[in-house]
């Protein structure tokens, strides 16, 4: 009997194991998958299965029911010791183990060490073996690294409380390493772990650019800003720091680097025209390959503003506008005849940055002159003739607060072609029957040949002048009983002009014809000789 027990006892488990491997094979087919998201769990929390079948399912054991062909579920962990879920799909079987127990019997995160760059807060997040557990951080006393570190209770999120810095670790020994203990606590029972936190070399931008000056002297055609300095994190390790300094912006071109100095290129800047500029400069580190995250070149860029300082400079001279510049002066010029008080020309300097205020000297032409504010004028009682005078000399005095000069200036008269007059009487008196009037007198300022002619109108056709002298003659001699004149009133206007080439005047004659007595209404003759007759 015993030996009949052993032998089916030895087919039975023949049999068995292969049953189990027909059904594995067969499940194959059969499962896509079928898990938990937990091996161990406290007794009332959850477990998620989560199975994958080509067929409609249904569950046994510690739990039921039909489940469709994939799916997941949450089933609550019903009491100590193994909970078994087995799910039948077409006549194949698979079974999932969960061990429950009340108390916290370690972590599920297998973490223990972890490699991160710098300038990260967040490390890692504990898992614990089952819902309900609560997470800390052991306080070590200062042995450990455990106070640079926060978690959070509930969900076991490790983070840094300050952002870890390679180029200046604070750990205790200062190497990169930190190290702290971990408890995973369910009900009063814990478990600690020991977690260890290396920190990598990380490219990093430079951070800031600072000038030693902000400004330089106006008038310098080579000046020396500032020393530039940059502030890069990386600058103490063996592939870092910043290695390319340029400049940029609307001015950059008025500035250069030479080595860690700004300076401005070979240009005179004026304050009175522009003072100040605008630059920006870019700090571009190597980005070097033995980084850890292998970063290409990083940048930083910051704008400056580059005041130029105002200078009080010496006057070095002293212009006048309009000018001419004839020799060593600075002349101007203006017309003569313009009216007495008109301005001659505005005063300048060069040089010099406070209010400038200008003399004239008691010397050489200055009764002719006065200076009002910035402008040179002619005297109020002077007006200026070319043909008088044509130069004129003053000296003028530039003064601010601190430097003065002084300088002569010579104002050329220019000569403009002026009128010419006549100096005879515009009234003239002949008796009738003789053709002479008058000889007339002109002159020009400009001592130019003067040349007579009749003009037009009034009685101008009854006239003729010599163009030359001046001699006013009648055509015909006029005959008071018989006037001749427009008004017929024996008063004739004669329009005489007077040209220099350049200019005319003319002249209005008022010539007056008076009766004289005839004899018989016969006219005699103005002369009367030997041989003449009188005809009855």
């Amino acid at each position: 009997m015993k030996k009949n027990n052993l032998l089916w006892n030895s087919f039975y488990r023949v049999c068995t194991r292969c049953l189990i491997l027909f059904s594995v094979f067969f499940a194959q087919f059969i499962f896509a998958s079928f898990n938990t998201d937990k091996d161990v769990a406290a007794v009332n929390s959850s477990v998620i299965l989560t199975w994958s079948s080509s067929s409609t399912c249904t569950a046994y054991d510690d739990w039921s029911g039909s489940k469709g062909g994939s799916g997941s579920e949450a089933i609550v962990v019903g009491k100590t010791g193994w909970n078994i879920y087995s799910l039948n799909c077409s006549g194949t079987l698979e079974h999932v183990y969960v061990w429950g127990t009340q108390f916290a019997t370690g972590f599920q995160t297998s973490t223990t060490s972890k490699e991160m760059p710098e300038n990260i807060l967040d490390v890692l997040t504990l898992r614990g073996a089952s819902t309900g557990v609560s997470f800390s951080i052991t306080d070590s006393g200062g042995t450990k690294d455990d106070a640079l570190f926060n978690i959070v209770a509930s969900s076991g999120k490790i983070t840094f409380k300050t952002l870890p810095d390679f180029e200046n670790p604070t750990d205790t020994n200062k190497d990169n390493t930190y190290t702290f203990d971990t408890v995973a606590n369910l009900g009063g029972t814990e478990q600690s772990k020991t977690i260890t936190v290396k920190i990598l070399d990380s490219n990093e931008r430079p951070t800031d650019i600072a000038l030693s000056s902000y400004s330089f002297n106006e008038s310098n055609t080579v000046s020396i800003i500032g020393r530039i300095s940059v502030t890069d994190p990386d600058a103490g390790d063996a592939d870092g720091g910043v290695t390319n300094i340029t400049i940029s912006g609307e001015d950059a071109e008025l500035f250069t680097i030479e080595g860690p100095l700004l300076k401005t290129t070979y240009w005179q800047a004026d304050y009175e025209t522009k003072s100040s500029y605008s630059i920006t400069l870019t700090a571009t580190d190597d980005g070097d390959s033995a980084y850890t995250d292998k970063l290409t070149p990083l940048g930083y860029s910051e704008t400056f503003t580059i005041s130029v300082n105002n200078v009080d400079e010496p006057i070095t001279d002293i212009t006048i506008d309009p000018y001419i510049t004839i020799g060593t002066f600075n002349h101007t010029y203006i017309n003569e005849n313009v009216a007495a008080g008109s301005v001659v020309g505005t005063l300048d300097t060069t040089g010099g940055e406070d209010t400038t205020t200008y003399t004239l000297a008691a010397k050489y032409d200055a009764a002719n002159f006065v200076i009002d504010g910035d402008k040179l004028k002619l005297a109020s009682t002077f007006s200026p003739n070319f043909e008088a005078q044509n130069y004129y000399r003053v000296e003028i005095t530039a003064s601010n607060s601190i430097h003065t000069l002084t300088k002569i200036m010579d104002i050329e008269i220019k000569d403009v072609n002026e009128y010419p007059s006549f100096s005879s009487d515009s009234v003239k008196t002949i008796d009738e029957n003789a053709t002479a009037v008058v000889t007339l007198s002109a002159s020009d300022p400009d001592d130019l040949t003067l040349v007579f002619s009749i003009g037009t109108g009034y009685d101008a056709d009854k006239f003729n002048v010599t163009s030359g002298g001046g001699v006013v003659t009648f055509l015909r001699a006029p005959d008071y009983e018989s006037p001749g004149d427009t008004n017929a009133d024996n008063i004739y206007d004669v329009p005489i002009v007077v040209s220099n080439g350049k200019t005319t005047t003319t002249f209005i004659l008022n010539v007056t014809v008076s009766n004289v007595e005839e004899v018989g209404g016969i006219e005699l003759p103005a002369k009367v000789s030997a041989v003449d007759t009188i005809e009855e």
